[in-house]
This record gives C-alpha cells, structure tokens and sequence, in this order.
C-alpha cells in the first residue's frame, strides 16, 4: 500500500484510540510493512520514539533516526517527530506529505493538542480524526525513515 492510498483510507477517521502515536504504529505496519513497535511512546509520549529509538531494537532495526539540523528535509512518507512544548508535554507524531512553498509542510496525523483545545472548538479530550495540516519546523527533533528505501 502506498502513502496515498493509505491517507485516502484513513484521513477523517480515527486511527485506533485517537492519539497520533497510534496513527504512527497503524502507518508503519500498514505501509512500511514493519511491527507497530508497541509499547513505544506510551510513557512520555511522541518524543520518547525519537529520543529512545537506538534503545528500542525492534525500532532501530527497521528505521533510520534523522536528526533535524535546519537544512535537511524528510522524505515523503517519513515519520516527523516534534518535541514537548508548554501546551504539550508529549510532544507529536506525523507522516510527512509534501513541502508548500513558504517553506512549511504538510503532515498527516492526528490528535494534535493545538487542534482539539478548547481555545479552538473542542473539549480538550476527544481525538478529532485525522487529518492533513500545515506545519513549520519549530519543536522538529527529527524524524524516522523506514531502512532499505
């Protein structure tokens, strides 16, 4: 299954409990063809895949850690991964689509905090869905891409 087909099935649904980590574990064993390296961010959240990922041998066994520096970009279809901020102490988990031309980026995910606030329409606890946003590169620590592509 390819990255399109797989956001054409599944965006505007909710990815098993909600939570953009799930979304992730449901991306790489349904288009990377990889185990859903469960139990991973199920502590401390998104940034524990980035931070812990060379500790996690199933994890570092199918992906490569990119470090952002600035400069580098991620492919399509590679997993970005943010880090906490006040708001959002887990930090955030997403598939990247496409770079836009102001030099943001399109990510699919789900359940970010900045979407589902009260300040924004929702009650703070229900996942909305997933969905394609816009993205700027503030908070990136980096991101996975699958190993042998």
């Amino acid at each position: 299954m390819t990255l399109v087909q797989w956001l054409n099935r599944v965006l505007k649904t909710v990815v098993r409990d909600g939570q953009c980590v799930a979304f992730f574990r449901q991306y790489i064993q349904d288009v990377w063809k990889v185990p859903a390296f469960e139990g991973v961010g199920a502590t401390n959240g998104a940034k524990e895949i980035y931070n812990w990922h060379n500790r996690l041998l199933t994890q570092a066994k199918y992906s490569n850690r990119i470090a952002y520096t600035g400069s580098n970009r991620p492919n399509p279809g590679d997993v970005v991964i943010f880090d906490s901020w006040d708001k959002n102490k887990f930090g955030h988990i997403g598939v990247f689509v496409c770079m836009l031309p102001n030099g943001n980026f399109m990510l699919a995910s789900q359940n970010g905090l900045e979407v589902i606030s009260k300040e924004n329409g929702g009650d703070g606890k229900t996942a909305t869905g997933s969905r394609l946003e816009e993205w700027g590169w503030n908070r990136v620590l980096g991101w996975l891409e699958k190993k042998g592509v």
